[in-house]
């Protein structure tokens, strides 16, 4: 067992041992914002956005542009999203993200001193067609003060980012691409809604890296619902020959509850069906876009 965590450096490190997926870390950690807050009421949201519009940012900033929209809603994915449909409802919404960064252009909140880094989430951003994804990042770049070293991140899937939507990302300033690979096993990644395959994903990651014009880091989720429970030497190897900038890891436990280590294995797990793990934890995965065949998954 490696050194307890601690109050400083000690606390993001992992404890080594037989059972990484439980016995890493005490707990898992809530980084998102807004946990446990409460809705402004609907009849004083206008006043009070108007009046934190007009206060001038102290401090470093960072704006974020949330693009609500993928193909497939992934078994793991409790963000708020909506079935992409075509390139009319990324267009739509693409006017409507432009014409907001216009209404506020002038007020202190969004004009105030230089913005360090945008960040475009979701979602998917690369859901959205090639001519919107260069448009929606003009209009950013035009309205919005950045500072010279802005880190600029783009997110998304590989599947389906060709050429065209590389290019318009990086045509309209994108420095850092963030991709959520979560697993290089196909098995594994078509059973959680996730669509190409291992040879399709690298290929796809390779050719995003051969541009050598941003930094590319990629989203992994370790302990993912297999029997195979040491895929990390696989996954190392996969992520070196990709030749990417970075990886995030994180624990795929989290949306059962707390970490375990699920024995049934992954073909189980379809849409409707619940299956318990070896410590009493269940899951059903449910038909979240009901106008898509499968509810979206593949």
């Amino acid at each position: 067992m490696g050194a307890t965590r601690g109050d400083g450096a000690e606390f993001w490190k992992a404890r080594v041992s037989d059972n990484p997926i439980t016995d890493a870390f005490d707990e898992g950690i809530v980084t998102h914002p807004g946990m446990g807050s409460v809705p402004v009421p609907l009849d004083q949201a206008g006043a009070l956005l108007d009046e934190l519009s007009r206060k001038e940012r102290s401090g470093r900033a960072v704006a974020y542009f949330n693009i609500p929209y993928c193909e497939t809603r992934c078994l793991y994915c409790m963000f708020y999203i909506n079935p992409y449909r075509d390139a009319e409802e990324s267009h739509r919404f693409s006017e409507a993200l432009i014409r907001e960064m216009q209404l506020w252009d002038g007020r202190a909140v969004q004009s105030g001193r230089p913005f360090e880094a945008l960040y475009f989430g979701g979602g998917t951003p690369t859901a959205l067609s090639a001519e919107d994804i260069e448009r929606v990042l003009n209009a950013a770049r035009k309205y919005l003060p950045l500072a010279n070293d802005c880190e600029i991140t783009f997110e998304g899937r590989l599947s389906n980012f060709g050429p065209d939507r590389i290019e318009a990302c990086l045509k309209g300033g994108v420095n850092r691409f963030s991709m959520g690979v979560q697993s290089f096993d196909t098995r594994i990644r078509q059973a959680v809604g996730r669509r190409s395959t291992h040879e399709e994903l690298v290929s796809s990651l390779e050719r995003l890296i051969s541009y050598h014009q941003a930094a590319v880091v990629i989203d992994l989720i370790y302990g993912f619902l297999s029997r195979r429970l040491r895929p990390g030497k696989r996954i190392c190897k996969s992520l070196m020959r990709s030749g990417s900038t970075g990886s995030t890891a994180t624990s795929s436990g989290y949306f059962l509850g707390r970490l375990c280590s699920i024995t049934s294995p992954v073909a189980s797990f379809r849409p409707g069906r619940t299956t318990v793990c070896g410590q009493g934890c269940s899951l059903t995965l449910l038909n979240r876009f009901g106008n898509q065949p499968g509810g979206g998954f593949p």
